[in-house]
């Protein structure tokens, strides 16, 4: 990130974008996972967190993600949810889900939109996450979580 700051997120409302339920056969999201990842263009910066997916119905299911994203090991941006938000998940593995809140920046609130894009196999989920917010940054990256 080109700023410097230690921003603490406040989950309002988590969203989905797709209401279509889509029968997903024997596929078992549901789970405990940890992750970390990397950011694009940013050397020595990281994110990590934990997320739990659980009441998993169809082609969707309830999420929970704490992520906090580090300058070279400096904890700078956390979010944490206070209410779970819908991820759409298909019978091929992939999953998408999406949270939308406040950062409280340097004195001043922004409007933040927190995206995932994975694929799980055989417990270990890998994909692409974005955080845009009301900075005229967005910063983007790669994950890897393990289902505990």
């Amino acid at each position: 990130m080109t700023a410097r700051f230690i921003a603490l997120a406040t989950l309002l409302i988590g969203v989905a974008g797709c209401d279509d339920v889509i029968g997903i056969g024997n596929r078992d999201f549901e789970g405990f996972y940890s992750f970390a990842g990397t950011v694009d263009d940013e050397i020595g910066d990281a994110v990590v967190g934990t997320f739990s997916i659980t009441r998993q119905r169809g082609g969707r299911a309830d999420v929970a993600i704490d992520w906090s994203y580090l300058d070279n090991g400096q904890e700078i941006i956390v979010i944490t949810t206070d209410s779970p938000a819908v991820a759409e998940l298909d019978s091929d593995g992939d999953i998408f889900f999406e949270f939308e809140g406040e950062l409280f920046i340097d004195g001043d609130w922004y409007a933040f939109r927190l995206t995932h894009d994975g694929r799980l196999r055989r417990g270990v989920m890998t994909g692409g996450w974005e955080l845009s917010t009301g900075l005229p940054t967005t910063d983007s990256g790669t994950f890897t979580a393990q289902r505990h």
